[in-house]
């Protein structure tokens, strides 16, 4: 729903409150929302009700059910496993083949860095990695800035974890710097998302 639309309601809050209440919003909240709809560059702002919840994203205010958020946690127990994770298949392997795969859902890492079980969330705050390439952290927010996701897609974004809890893989969008393959490796993990 278009931000620039709810902002131009008139009566706005009453209007508001009659369009979201199906959905467990409060009066109190519609007015919170109200006030953030005047506001300008406001993103990333979140309302909840018991089950659902309203996003203010860049142009957009998105509805999305509470039980849409977060996917539990997978965990991927040996080199070989295969799990699930929100619409991704993970496979993995490790093999001695140093040769680069070039694939957005591919990832390939250092084997004797890694320490199992793998983990496989969602986004939580004040999550940070070192891209690829970069020798500074980045935190996964402002990833999710500059790759332009919206705030309500966030969560559904697979984000891969080493045993000893580093960031490995932001699927499919970045690697972890501190895991990639070198003239040392020996071995290599290959990580797939289907």
């Amino acid at each position: 729903m278009s931000k620039r639309a709810l902002a131009t309601l008139e009566p706005q809050q009453f209007l508001m409150y009659e369009l979201f209440k199906p959905f467990g919003f409060t009066d109190a909240v519609m007015s919170d929302l109200a006030g953030t709809l005047m506001g300008t560059g406001i993103s990333g702002k979140q309302f909840a009700s018991s089950s659902y919840v309203l996003y203010v994203d860049r142009e957009e205010v998105i509805l999305t059910p509470k039980k849409a958020i977060h996917e539990p946690i997978a965990a991927l127990e040996r080199p070989g496993a295969a799990v699930k994770w929100g619409t991704c298949r993970f496979e993995s392997h490790v093999s001695e083949d140093k040769r680069i795969q070039a694939e957005m859902h591919i990832a390939q890492f250092d084997a004797d860095k890694i320490v199992f079980p793998l983990s496989i969330r969602s986004w939580q705050e004040g999550d940070a990695f070192r891209p690829l390439g970069m020798k500074g952290h980045k935190k996964l927010s402002d990833l999710f800035v500059s790759l332009k996701i919206p705030v309500h897609r966030k969560h559904t974004v697979p984000v891969v974890t080493n045993g000893n809890g580093d960031i490995l893989w932001v699927v499919p969008y970045r690697m972890d710097d501190r895991y990639k393959i070198t003239g040392k490796t020996k071995k290599v993990l290959t990580l797939a998302c289907f």
